[in-house]
């Protein structure tokens, strides 16, 4: 049994290959200005999820302050890694 970060579900098996690709990703406002509140936040949270959904990537986690945006996402095909 797996322990930690990962999920039996989030691991993808294929022919030669087992992988988990996780990245963190964190945006800050430039100077730390108190910006992401009310609609600003809404839009940015819908923009990225819109984004995910077309390239196929899951958003596993979101967090956000006044002035940061930390997202934790999951790539579920292994494809679109490629150039090709």
């Amino acid at each position: 049994m797996l322990r930690g970060a990962f999920c039996i579900s989030e691991i993808h098996y294929g022919r030669g290959y087992v992988y988990s690709i996780q990245y963190h990703l964190v945006w800050c406002v430039k100077y730390r200005h108190d910006i992401l509140y009310g609609h600003v936040d809404i839009d940015v949270k819908q923009l990225l999820k819109q984004i995910a959904d077309d390239n196929n990537v899951k958003i596993t986690e979101y967090s956000k302050t006044t002035s940061a945006i930390g997202i934790d996402l999951g790539i579920t095909d292994f494809a679109i890694l490629s150039d090709g």
